[in-house]
């Protein structure tokens, strides 16, 4: 029996109010293909980390006991 081995590809969009636009794919090779500017990528980058910035922060002032505080009120 042959031993098959499969290439995996990915594809990352980017949801924009009720679009979803692509911003780059990786083919079996793993060649990247981008779809939008280097400038609007560091837009979309930076949109992103604020979000992940405020999410984290919003989380860790709901869950004081959270241990994402670490071990310094102990």
């Amino acid at each position: 029996m042959a031993r098959y081995q499969s290439k995996l590809t990915a594809k990352c969009y980017i949801n924009v109010g009720d679009k979803k636009i692509l911003w780059y794919e990786i083919d079996e090779d793993g060649n990247v293909t981008w779809y939008l500017s280097p400038k609007e990528s560091e837009y979309y980058k930076r949109k992103m980390l604020d979000n992940i910035g405020k999410n984290m922060s919003r989380y860790i002032a709901n869950h004081p006991d959270s241990a994402l505080w670490g071990k310094t009120n102990e």
